[in-house]
């Protein structure tokens, strides 16, 4: 092997190292994206679920639609569907 073919193969060797550990880096950022998205995602859906059920405890009591809406942010469908369950 001359010198050219030498370098050429260190290069090439060089380049799938940088590769794997690239990919490994990539897929560890790409992990901690998903487990961040995963728990936002979680927290709103807690926050929703936590709003209609203040919005249901206040269907029950009869309190007026309108008041619920602006209270819990949900909205008059919303609520409407919660009304027709109780």
């Amino acid at each position: 092997m001359n010198a050219f073919e030498e370098k050429m193969w260190e290069r090439r060797e060089g380049e799938m190292i940088g590769e794997k550990r690239g990919k490994k880096i990539g897929e560890r950022i790409g992990e901690k994206r998903g487990e961040e998205r995963g728990r936002k995602e979680g927290l709103a859906r807690g926050e929703k679920t936590k709003q209609r059920e203040i919005a249901r405890r206040m269907v029950e009591m009869k309190m007026a639609l309108d008041i619920i809406a602006k209270a819990t942010g949900l909205t008059e469908q919303e609520l409407n569907a919660l009304k027709k369950r109780n």
